[in-house]
């Protein structure tokens, strides 16, 4: 699955998917993007920043905004860019 989207500041998101992939692209904005996992991995460009990594939770951050986007994923891979 793959979404291009800018984040509205007051924006609140949440995609949940079993064993897809997910790119999530940021067009506009910034905030704080929280991934819940069981199997599956994240990965992130260098604009975003790592706040918190356990076995099952990442919570990434990104100036410009004060989005919350949560993915809630099983086995499957998000990948996070800024364009």
């Amino acid at each position: 699955v793959a979404i291009e989207t800018s984040l509205s500041d007051d924006g609140s998101y949440e995609i949940n998917s079993d064993d897809a992939d997910i790119d999530f692209v940021v067009l506009n904005g910034g905030g704080k993007f929280y991934v819940a996992k069981d199997d599956g991995r994240v990965s992130s460009s260098s604009d975003f920043k790592v706040e918190e990594e356990r076995d099952h939770r990442v919570t990434l951050s990104l100036d410009g905004g004060k989005a919350d986007v949560d993915i809630r994923v099983n086995d499957g891979r998000v990948r996070f860019s800024k364009r």
